[in-house]
């Protein structure tokens, strides 16, 4: 009984700290990328405030900028690719972890970054739809 309660604590703690870490990554590498590009950040939010303000970053982007839908295609799924790159570093590591609360949280950690990887995707306003409908304005 002691050890389901113990990974139940690391279950919860992980669960939070990726939610939050995972989430700030993402718009840090919005904010990143869209520097890179050369795009003019207008506005920023990176931290995500459950149920009350979401992370953005909000950037003015001439038309006339060079390789302009290679460039919104590598800030809109670099946030994509962060909860990828996290969710492989977290499998990872439960792989290799000796210890059952260790594999608790980074298999925690691999589930919040795999459910926000769907999630960016499914939602009207997402990276992924975004993605997509570069790729269809480009066919």
């Amino acid at each position: 009984m002691h050890h389901f309660v113990y990974n139940l604590i690391i279950i919860g703690a992980a669960f939070v700290l990726f939610l939050i870490g995972s989430t700030f990554l993402h718009e840090l590498s919005h904010y990143v990328a869209a520097r890179l590009a050369g795009f003019k950040i207008v506005d920023y939010q990176l931290w995500t405030i459950p149920f009350k303000r979401r992370g953005y970053v909000d950037v003015f982007i001439s038309r006339h900028t060079e390789k302009l839908m290679l460039k919104k295609g590598f800030m809109h799924g670099s946030g994509l690719m962060v909860h990828l790159i996290i969710l492989i570093i977290a499998l990872f590591a439960a792989y290799h972890s000796s210890v059952s609360w260790g594999r608790a949280g980074w298999l925690t950690g691999a589930f919040v970054n795999a459910y926000l990887f769907l999630l960016n995707l499914i939602p009207e306003e997402s990276d992924g739809r975004k993605l997509i409908a570069l790729f269809k304005a480009r066919a």
